[in-house]
């Protein structure tokens, strides 16, 4: 098996060289491959066994047609297509790439109908047309947890194009404790789905701070005339959202909350942690575990915790203790004053 780290690159070049009626040395593709590797950021290759592995990968996968020959210059190897103007990237999809691609088709045709989702159709067509593959079985075997419905699902792709193309937006927008609409000029950089709800992350025109807005309390958008601000690296939001859950981050100071688990909430827990940060600092036995997790406190921490009922008890920080505890007091009060 070839070495996965930048084989679609190495795979490249190398299809290029076996086309060459000359043929190329293992050693020559391995020196071209490396040219493309370190300008696309991967480690270059240094074994010559690597390069072997990737043409037998591709004489294994592509078959009759792409059997490679050895012919002899002096004393140096070089290696060629034995059917001259074959190329993998003209050959039609082996079996194994044929099912992966009718997973991923029957995977796109679970949104085939929907809002915003209409060229799925269009796609789905082609590829058919095109490889004969057959989707959409009748008993499908995969499921996703994601809400097709979703108020706002249809801002999704208008506001795709606004980031890929750089235009900022005149938003118009009302939150869930208002009747009135607020209007912004709008520069976005990022959508992030939590929770099954999209967020779009950018600045307003008159602040230099990180704004985000619920796709599904925008009422309309579109384009400003206002020039673009770029974010230019200001966030980074590979690992921005690493600090806090949800998408709420309030301030910078990252605390170590410590919270009681009951054994059999931890069993959960334990392979569904809070945050990555999560750590155990001492097991309780029946009496639960104790784990510690580093993160900026935010309301969609309190919803977390407030989610497993009696299975978290918060230890620390005071303020969250205190806060988690009024919280759970206010609802306690609310079911005294139901009347049935």
């Amino acid at each position: 098996m070839a070495n996965t780290k930048g084989f679609g690159e190495r795979q490249q070049v190398i299809d290029e060289c076996l086309q060459s009626s000359r043929g190329y040395s293992f050693e020559e593709m391995r020196q071209r491959c490396n040219v493309v590797l370190e300008k696309r950021g991967f480690s270059p290759v240094s074994a010559l066994n690597t390069i072997r592995a990737d043409v037998e990968e591709i004489e294994n996968k592509y078959g009759e047609e792409a059997t490679v020959e050895m012919i002899r210059i002096g004393r140096v190897k070089r290696y060629r297509y034995k059917n001259e103007g074959f190329s993998i990237y003209k050959a039609p999809l082996p079996a194994d790439d044929l099912e992966h691609l009718k997973e991923m088709m029957d995977a796109l045709s679970l949104y085939e109908g929907r809002p915003q989702f209409e060229w799925i159709s269009d796609l789905m067509g082609r590829l058919q047309s095109t490889t004969s593959i057959v989707t959409k079985d009748k008993n499908p075997v995969v499921g996703f947890d994601e809400n097709l419905d979703l108020v706002g699902r249809e801002h999704f792709q208008p506001i795709l194009d606004f980031i890929k193309y750089q235009k900022a937006i005149q938003l118009t927008y009302r939150s869930f404790n208002s009747d009135n609409d607020i209007v912004v000029t709008f520069h976005p950089y990022y959508l992030r789905q939590y929770n099954n709800r999209w967020f779009l992350f950018g600045e307003c025109d008159n602040r230099d701070d990180l704004t985000n807005y619920a796709l599904d309390r925008i009422v309309n958008i579109k384009e400003s005339s206002v020039p673009y601000r770029p974010n230019n690296g200001k966030y980074d939001f590979t690992e921005y959202f690493d600090d806090f859950i949800g998408v709420s981050k309030k301030g910078d100071t990252i605390e170590e909350v410590i919270l009681l688990i009951t054994q059999p909430q931890y069993n959960y827990i334990k392979t569904k942690p809070l945050h990555s940060t999560q750590t155990v600092i001492e097991n309780r036995g029946e009496g639960g575990v104790v784990i510690r997790i580093k993160v900026i406190p935010n309301r969609e921490l309190e919803q977390k915790i407030l989610s497993y009922g009696d299975g978290i008890t918060v230890l620390s920080p005071a303020h969250l203790r205190e806060t988690i505890c009024e919280r759970i007091n206010a609802s306690l009060e609310k079911y005294k004053k139901v009347q049935f």
